[in-house]
């Protein structure tokens, strides 16, 4: 039981050395790759750093502004290199010290005996899982709706068959289907545990999505194609229906959403445009029976970023808007009637947009997440002529964020982040303006590059001022933006499944219970499922809303 879509390509492992090097090593007569590849994280970060400052310089506008009095930038060669020694030196010098360095306004600073500790605790923890709880009573009450939902819990004594033979008993004398808080609680007895390649394919898969009650699959790759699979056959296997060779694509489709019907979809890619097309039948004029429109997003600062990127969309619940968010740091929605972008909030964000998500079915609340750490929240009732400031922002992640998701009750969402965790937030709890100022200093002394470096040792011990329900541990994020999903109604919104740098999906319960005897923040093991067989990192997962199935694709590096 348990439909998968899988993309098995040569992977090539590569083991990297610790964090701390010198540049002086890429002198050396025979260099090493890794010691080169560390090096121009450090480049990276420093070149994105001073970026930074350039935007809070120039435009006056951001979260984090400059000192006027300091001197202004100069990007030539001369001043990186010296930064970049200065940088390492910097480093050096701090992990060097026995004792710890913190403030409130930054990260808990280590010493290499301390990381190496940690980072061997954390590696234990990854494989068996952490539940840190920040709210028990808000946690309380969202298991108790799920246990509503779901009409109680399961026992080893309740008999599947003899609920099954009342409910066929029943039926002739007027009685009806089986509940669905019945339902998902057998359902949830039942999760996957076996895999099926549907595909194999020689290009990255970015994103797979089910549409149309879960007969068909949806799935976009590097190779400038979207495919869909169709659930058929005697044994119900996903079959390729069509193939769609979308007309414009740098480097990779980078998001794919459809809309509820599945009769429209939209994609992004390295390009300041969403493409949007309707399905239709073919016809003599038309034969693929697809008609793409080009939705055009004016990159102003084309100059300074020289590319834009649209890194995350999604239709509204009644498919008439598209909300997407990339590279420019700011928010749109486009209006499908009138083919037009109807909303643009700029500077939404510190840095790259990463996620985006409509937040109730009205379509009113928009939220997203950013490589500043932050996820946002939007009202559209609230906009002004020129004002869309948040009504509220939830921090307490170390480091940018991959996805969000909104479970649709209008209360809860959670965040995957480059930190190694999903966060669990309440709407009614956002964060104060002391901690998102923490969240983005502290995000702001990330050195590492989650693209090719391992991800290095962070402390357990949220920020202070954490306002999130419950944080999550025991999957990897790494290379690309890992994607955590709740699970379908049909399982009462009880679980929450992420894909994972190490090839497998990771299935965590918010039933998890903590050790008796415990204390209420105390940590638990939330991982209720394991589901490995890729070779690559698992980027997206999308649970069947109609069986217990989920899809995978996979992207290898």
């Amino acid at each position: 039981m348990g439909g998968w879509f899988s993309s098995f390509l040569t992977l090539k492992s590569f083991l990297y050395r610790p964090k701390h090097l010198s540049i002086s090593a890429v002198a050396d007569p025979s260099p090493d790759p890794f010691v080169i590849l560390s090096a121009a994280a450090e480049i990276a970060a420093l070149h994105r750093r001073m970026e930074d400052t350039a935007v809070s310089t120039s435009s006056g506008i951001g979260t984090l502004q400059v000192n006027a009095n300091q001197p202004s930038a100069s990007f030539d060669d001369t001043d990186v290199e010296d930064s970049v020694s200065s940088l390492l030196r910097e480093e050096k010098e701090e992990t060097s010290s026995d004792e710890d360095e913190s403030s409130d306004d930054s990260c808990v600073r280590m010493s290499d005996r301390q990381q190496r500790e940690l980072f061997e605790k954390q590696r234990k923890m990854a494989f068996r899982g952490r539940m840190l709880v920040g709210n028990q009573q808000t946690l309380s009450e969202m298991r108790e709706d799920i246990q509503n939902r779901c009409y109680g819990l399961c026992t080893a004594s309740t008999s599947i068959t003899e609920l099954c033979a009342h409910r066929e008993i029943a039926r002739p004398h007027g009685g009806t289907c089986m509940p669905s808080g019945l339902k998902a609680n057998i359902a949830n007895q039942f999760l996957p545990n076996c895999r099926r390649i549907v595909d194999k394919l020689r290009s990255k898969s970015f994103c797979c999505q089910f549409i149309k009650g879960g007969r068909e699959l949806v799935v976009a790759s590097q190779d400038e194609r979207i495919r869909f699979f169709q659930q058929c056959g005697p044994r119900d296997r996903y079959l390729l229906k069509n193939t769609i060779h979308v007309p414009i694509t740098s480097w990779s489709i980078l998001d794919v959403a459809m809309n509820r019907r599945g009769d429209a979809l939209c994609y992004g890619t390295w390009k300041d445009s969403v493409f949007y097309a309707r399905l239709h039948e073919p016809t003599f004029d038309n034969p693929t029976g697809i008609s793409w429109t080009e939705l055009t997003i004016p990159n102003q600062d084309a100059g300074f970023f020289r590319s834009m990127a649209v890194f995350s969309l999604r239709f509204s619940r009644r498919g008439h808007e598209i909300l997407c968010g990339g590279s420019d740091r700011c928010l749109h929605v486009f209006d499908l009637e009138s083919m037009s972008r109807i909303v643009t909030i700029p500077d939404a964000h510190g840095d790259d947009i990463n996620a985006v998500c409509y937040g109730d079915t009205e379509s009113h609340l928009l939220y997203s997440g950013g490589d500043d750490g932050l996820v946002k929240v939007y009202d559209r009732r609230a906009f002004g002529e020129m004002d869309f400031h948040p009504v509220g922002a939830f921090a307490g992640h170390r480091d940018g964020i991959t996805y969000i998701d909104a479970r649709g009750d209008d209360r809860y969402l959670i965040s995957n982040s480059k930190d190694q965790t999903v966060k669990l937030w309440d709407l009614r709890r956002f964060s104060s303006e002391e901690t998102v100022r923490k969240t983005i200093n502290c995000v702001r002394q990330q050195s590492w590059d989650y693209r090719w470096q391992p991800a290095p040792p962070t402390t357990c011990t949220p920020l202070k001022g954490d306002t999130s329900v419950v944080t999550l541990r025991g999957h990897s994020v790494l290379h690309t933006l890992v994607r955590a999903k709740f699970s379908p109604s049909r399982t009462g919104k009880r679980y929450i499944y992420t894909g994972c740098a190490r090839g497998e999906v990771v299935i965590y319960d918010l039933l998890a219970s903590p050790p008796s005897g415990s204390g209420e923040n105390d940590a638990s093991n939330p991982v209720t499922r394991r589901l490995p067989g890729h070779v690559g990192v698992v980027r997206d997962v999308d649970w069947n809303p109609s069986c217990n199935e989920i899809a995978t694709c996979a992207v290898c590096f």
